[in-house]
């Protein structure tokens, strides 16, 4: 009996030891994205990703009934030159930006530039030419308020430390304006690249050129593996979600080539994969964001990628709104 009336109270004295223990080895890792509300106004935003800026009617009318007040322009690329990286397909004005909305220059720039400016120590130069380029675009096309500048590059592992460089060497130039820059899933892991705020490209998930794929532009399973993994970007993001479409060819069983135009010209032994995105997946995915991020439902801004009139027109006015406002 003095046995065990003994180990009962060792027990008993070592239980506000073990409880906690137990229950802190049971926590999910937590991460809280802080809010982008602190930053700029949430507002609803679009993408724009042509070479020619020329809204239709029915895009104009989409931003108008789904009160868009944002859009991220992309002005041109920045790809590999003879000796350093240079501008490629930059936009041009068939139509002025509507009024009201605010523009956000955004510079895509290929992961391989972004080693040729490493390789050759030119981020420096590069940052320089990219800032210059941005203002004398939105001077020209009167865009003259300008808050910000986005770079957007699927950097990686390698390349990390130049895309950082560039970061700081662009938000050095820019003065008191902010400076973004987009963030995949896959980057999630890394430290925070040194800029304002992210946002987050919750699309092109899976592999695209593997004919078992069901649907490469989103799929939430995708992205929860990734959300489930130990996150390390804790800047302020805002969320890109995809409304686009296309169709991927593959010829004998092999990737040929991605259309927008359904299929293009096909030849014997095509086969063709439509691949669009449900509502249901879109909002799915939004509620996985909220559940792994810690997102504050009306801290952050929600951004539509892209805005296309084939692409609006998928979906309902009712299924946009509820897009925006979840």
């Amino acid at each position: 009996m003095r046995k065990s009336t003994t180990a009962t109270i060792i027990f008993i004295l070592m239980m506000p030891f073990i409880v906690p223990s137990f229950f802190w080895n049971c926590q999910p890792d937590t991460f809280h994205v802080p809010p982008t509300n602190i930053i700029h106004n949430r507002k609803n935003g679009v993408y724009y990703w042509r070479t020619v800026f020329n809204l239709s009617d029915s895009e104009r009318d989409f931003m108008k009934r789904q009160r868009v007040e944002r859009m991220y322009l992309r002005m041109f690329d920045v790809t590999v030159g003879a000796y350093m990286p240079v501008p490629n397909a930059s936009l041009s004005f068939a139509t002025s930006v509507p009024h009201g909305i605010e523009v956000v220059p955004t510079v895509f720039i290929t992961v391989e530039a972004l080693r040729q400016a490493a390789d050759s120590l030119m981020i420096d130069i590069l940052a320089e030419r990219i800032v210059r380029r941005v203002s004398a675009m939105c001077s020209w096309n009167g865009i003259d308020e300008w808050r910000e500048i986005q770079l957007d590059c699927d950097w990686t592992k390698s390349t990390q430390i130049a895309f950082y460089k560039l970061c700081k060497e662009v938000k050095r130039r820019v003065g008191k304006r902010l400076v973004s820059s987009t963030i995949r899933l896959h980057q999630l892991t890394f430290d925070a690249p040194p800029v304002d705020y992210g946002v987050l490209m919750v699309y092109n998930t899976d592999r695209f050129n593997d004919i078992k794929t069901r649907n490469s532009i989103l799929n939430p399973n995708t992205v929860r593996t990734y959300l489930k993994k130990k996150l390390y970007t804790k800047i302020p993001l805002d969320i890109a979600l995809p409304i686009f479409q296309w169709d991927i060819v593959f010829r004998d069983g092999t990737f040929a080539r991605i259309s927008k135009s359904h299929g293009g010209d096909l030849t014997r032994g095509d086969t063709v994969r439509h691949e669009q995105v449900d509502i249901r997946d879109i909002v799915y995915t939004q509620k996985l964001l909220y559940q792994y991020l810690n997102l504050e439902r009306k801290g952050y801004s929600t951004i539509l990628y892209h805005l296309d009139s084939v692409n609006i027109k998928t979906y309902s006015y009712e299924d946009i709104k509820s897009v925006y406002n979840n």
